[in-house]
């Protein structure tokens, strides 16, 4: 607190040129996460840092794309180490704050996972319609293993942190209201085409659970 009142007394002190460089070195400092995005040099932590605070709405839809898929290279099951969780007893207590009673609601960061979300799954969709029916099985048993990874991720989230484990009756429900959601903005053939899908991805969701069972 007392370094806050010592910049802001620099800053009237010494009047608007002062003013004008610490915006200027502020801008600087912040320009690789609001300024232009180079695909090519965000690593992984810059690529968190743009998930929490940049609005994904806003770029056009081919970095949207590969954002996403940068995402899934470094955190899904392609990158063949799920993230490890550890957090402090006062992160718990903040997760504990946002994530129980406080359910946070769209923040930033929500909103980019759910535009990532619908954008892989407008891929994963596409991709499915493109082949031809014997084929189709095998892209769908790698779409639910994703699923599943992303599952794991969660859940392994929610025990580091000591939140509520969701039940799988939740799940499929916090599924089903994220595909409903896909569907806003959306022409009537391309909804038909997300239930479709989600239809399909249910019964994969099926088969993967009767053969696992074995």
């Amino acid at each position: 607190m007392t370094a806050i009142r010592r910049c802001f007394g620099a800053a009237f002190f010494f009047g608007a040129p002062v003013f004008l460089i610490v915006v200027a070195y502020a801008a600087i400092a912040l320009r690789p996460l609001f300024g232009p995005i180079d695909l090519e040099c965000v690593d992984r932590g810059q690529l968190v840092r743009l998930m929490q605070f940049r609005d994904f709405r806003k770029l056009p839809l081919p970095v949207i794309a590969e954002l996403t898929e940068r995402s899934d290279a470094e955190f899904g099951r392609r990158g063949e180490k799920m993230p490890k969780f550890s957090f402090s007893a006062a992160e718990k207590r903040i997760y504990a704050y946002y994530g129980g009673e406080r359910q946070s609601s769209g923040t930033v960061f929500e909103t980019n996972l759910n535009l990532m979300a619908r954008t892989k799954y407008f891929d994963w969709m596409e991709r499915f319609e493109s082949l031809p029916r014997r084929g189709q099985p095998a892209l769908m048993k790698e779409i639910i293993d994703d699923m599943k990874w992303w599952e794991d991720l969660y859940m392994n989230f929610l025990q580091a942190a000591e939140l509520p484990i969701p039940t799988q009756a939740e799940l499929m429900q916090d599924f089903a209201d994220m595909i409903e959601s896909f569907k806003v903005g959306a022409d009537a053939e391309d909804v038909k085409r997300i239930d479709r899908f989600k239809r399909q991805m249910a019964a994969g969701f099926v088969a993967r659970a009767v053969f696992t069972s074995f």
